[in-house]
């Protein structure tokens, strides 16, 4: 916000002219509210110090992109920090539940030779593999409903 920049940046805008560039309109028209509420209140009070100084200028959000990587830049993890979380604090993330599975290295062989042993399968794994078909393959891919892109050149 407008007014915690003024606060932070007190000391060098103390006693110059600047130029406020918002894409808030609530703060362009902040200074010549009749009737404020609360919050408008509290700006109005936060920045009664560089009225004479300052120029609020509005710049639609669409054109003003700058300064909401700044806007969004983190707070440093210390006291004053609303969300401070000590160093030696550790997060507690719940355990649901944990799940162990032992698979044996034949399980892994009987998977790859049935690549293989089916038919349709080792059709997809040649053209995984070598990147081109054989005509009868290409065929077979076609009747399973089965599109293979821009290789329909490379089928011998």
């Amino acid at each position: 916000m407008p007014c915690r920049a003024l606060e932070k940046l007190n000391y060098f805008l103390e006693g110059c002219v600047f130029e406020v560039i918002t894409d808030c309109t609530a703060v362009k028209s902040l200074l010549n509210m009749k009737t404020p509420n609360r919050h408008m209140l509290r700006w109005q009070i936060a920045i009664q110090e560089y009225r004479g100084n300052m120029t609020i200028v509005h710049k639609d959000g669409n054109i003003h992109k700058n300064a909401d990587g700044l806007s969004r830049w983190p707070l440093p993890n210390n006291i004053d920090n609303p969300a401070y979380v000590p160093d030696n604090a550790s997060p507690q993330i719940p355990i649901e539940g944990i799940s162990v599975t032992d698979l044996n290295t034949t399980f892994f062989e009987e998977v790859r030779s049935s690549y293989t042993q089916d038919k349709n399968c080792s059709i997809l794994c040649q053209l995984l593999v070598t990147g081109a078909l054989r005509s009868e393959e290409g065929l077979a891919l076609s009747k399973l409903g089965l599109t293979y892109g821009g290789l329909k050149d490379k089928i011998r």
